[in-house]
This record gives C-alpha cells, sequence and structure tokens, in this order.
C-alpha cells in the first residue's frame, strides 16, 4: 500500500479517466465539529445516476460502502 503522503487525493468531478478500479483514494471530509478529517478507501466500482452523474463506490472499511461523483 502507497504511503499516505503518496496517495492520489479525491477532488469531485475528476473524471472517469483520472480513476481506476482496485485504486486507493483519500477523501477529505467535514466532521460535525467542522473539522477537515480524512479516510482512506479502495475504488470497487464505476456507476451513473438517473439522472447522468457519474459516480464511484468506495470501500471505506466496516463492510460499507460510499458513493462519490466523478
Amino acid at each position: 500500500m502507497k504511503r499516505r503522503m503518496d496517495m492520489k487525493k479525491y477532488k469531485p468531478n475528476m473524471g472517469r479517466a483520472n480513476v481506476v478500479e482496485g485504486e486507493t483514494l483519500l477523501f477529505p471530509f467535514r466532521t460535525v465539529s467542522n473539522e477537515i478529517s480524512k479516510i482512506i478507501g479502495e475504488v470497487v466500482a464505476f456507476g451513473e445516476t438517473n439522472d447522468g452523474l457519474e459516480y464511484i463506490e468506495v470501500n471505506v472499511g466496516v463492510k460499507r460502502n460510499k458513493r462519490y461523483v466523478i
């Protein structure tokens, strides 16, 4: 696994061409206390919503997947 500093950071609308299945990404998010925290996740699938937005499905651990717009 790559070191945290070398890991690619997720950016909204980064495009499908910039992400591959199985890649590990770093996802920043805001906590309830308005602090920025980070979570590491592995891309497991690609998809598209009914209104045409492309997304990646990411395994963030503990049998939990999240979806992020690409």
